[in-house]
């Protein structure tokens, strides 16, 4: 559980986003708890319902006003009520009660919801009944009442007993039935929440997403170089059409941790669909607009983006030129003053691993490097190409994108290994489409 929460699974902001994005899910789970827990108060759990009677007792024992006499009679008025108790839930009372009730039940059976105690040491008798049906539950409590109270007065004739009913059981009525059944609902609505609120912390221990990007960096020891909201828009502008500000704060954070040394960047990611195009051709305009001169190099030769993000015509690309086909001027598309592209490929590539790994891409990158004062190459993701791996070594350092609630920990741990294992220099995480909340929680935090 420790784990689950240093290594940036879990995170309050991301878990109180969830909550209020799927808060349609959260107002449903409440409705069925409430649904729920109301039909069972009204048709199972309270079907049965509990009325009850009472009697009162007198003791007419006459004395002569004596302390010891009236002491005595307090003595014989307790073993009366005691036995008046064990007198009116006997099974032969019960029966004939049951009879003028008109329940055709066993006696026995019956008996379990039938409960007679004294009320808090007096001479009144409470009999309290428990039955399915509310009117002959109340009919029953009454008729023990009256039929008890006369085999009460029966068998105690010296002394003389009085026996009376003091109060008549009355059957509930369906407003009351109903009440107590929205009230459970209420309870069930709050048990909906609960288990809503239960079942997303479960998920979210379960899918191993990263959500708080700065505790995952920090418990593997690397940088978290930007965080880019969701609410902005798509990073495909041209020049001239407008920079996110997220964007330039990534520019400073990446131009400060690269540093004099980091002039030729890779930007890869985990898999695919993580906005690492986006991220690198986002980047590439925020360095040309700063008056530096950004060559941006696509080396997805799988799935090219950047061509139609950039809208680059250019017939020629990467391959062509690391094949010998054409020489690198021909390669090279103008974007703007100060951002050159150089498209993936013109054709079908066969291994582009193989290519990318050759002492031709070692050669092209040294031949760029002074012209340009800062190169970003743009791969395929680490874990499912070697692609990334092979030109990683041939960049100064690597920079990895993490997409929110789309990247998983063991994915980004499997592409970090892999990079640093293939000899590429890890600058640090982008994180990608990450909620408001989440960038606020961060901004404070920082």
């Amino acid at each position: 559980m420790k784990k689950f929460f240093s290594s940036g699974i879990f995170s309050f902001a991301s878990y109180a986003s969830q909550i209020r994005r799927r808060s349609i899910f959260a107002i449903l789970a409440m409705f069925v708890g409430f649904a729920v827990m109301a039909f069972l108060s009204y048709a199972v759990l309270d079907k049965n319902v509990t009325v009850s009677s009472s009697i009162m007792l007198v003791n007419n024992l006459p004395t002569d006003g004596s302390v010891a006499a009236e002491a005595q009679k307090a003595e014989l008025t307790e073993e009366i009520a005691k036995d008046s108790v064990a007198i009116v839930s006997s099974l032969d009372v019960v029966d004939r009660a049951m009879t003028e009730a008109k329940i055709f039940m066993d006696t026995a059976s019956f008996a379990r919801g039938v409960t007679v105690k004294r009320i808090d040491d007096s001479n009144a008798l409470k009999i309290t009944i428990t039955y399915s049906d509310g009117v002959k539950a109340a009919n029953m409590a009454n008729q023990l009442a009256t039929i008890g109270s006369d085999e009460i007065q029966r068998r105690f004739t010296s002394p003389p007993v009085s026996a009376t009913v003091l109060d008549r059981a009355s059957a509930p009525s369906t407003t009351t039935t109903l009440v107590k059944a929205v009230t459970k609902g209420f309870a069930g609505a709050i048990l909906g929440m609960l288990f809503y609120l239960g079942f997303l912390f479960y998920f979210q221990m379960k899918d191993n997403f990263i959500r708080d990007y700065k505790k995952y960096c920090a418990s593997r020891n690397t940088v978290l170089l930007g965080v880019l909201p969701s609410t902005e828009k798509p990073l495909d502008k041209r020049p001239g059409e407008g920079m996110p500000e997220s964007v330039r704060i990534l520019r400073a954070a990446v131009k400060h941790a690269a540093g004099s040394d980091g002039k030729c960047l890779l930007i890869c990611s985990t898999g695919p669909k993580e906005g690492r195009s986006m991220i690198a051709s986002g980047l590439a305009l925020a360095f040309a607009e700063t008056q530096d001169r950004v060559l941006l190099i696509d080396a997805d030769m799988r799935s090219a983006h950047i061509r139609s993000r950039l809208r680059v015509d250019s017939v020629n690309g990467l391959s062509d030129v690391l094949t010998a086909r054409v020489s690198i001027d021909k390669a090279i598309a103008k974007v703007s003053d100060h951002l050159d592209v150089i498209c993936s490929t013109s054709s079908f590539v066969e291994n582009p691993s193989a290519l990318l790994e050759s002492t031709a891409m070692y050669a092209l990158l040294d031949s760029l490097r002074p012209k340009y004062d800062r190169i970003l190459v743009d791969a395929p993701n680490a874990n499912n190409f070697a692609d990334a791996c092979a030109v990683g070594a041939a960049c100064d350092a690597c920079v990895l994108v993490a997409r929110y609630e789309k990247t998983r920990i063991d994915a980004a741990d499997d592409a970090i290994l892999k990079l640093q294992n293939s000899g590429a220099a890890l600058l640090g995480l982008i994180a990608n489409d990450v909620p408001q909340t989440y960038r606020k929680k961060q901004t404070l935090e920082q």
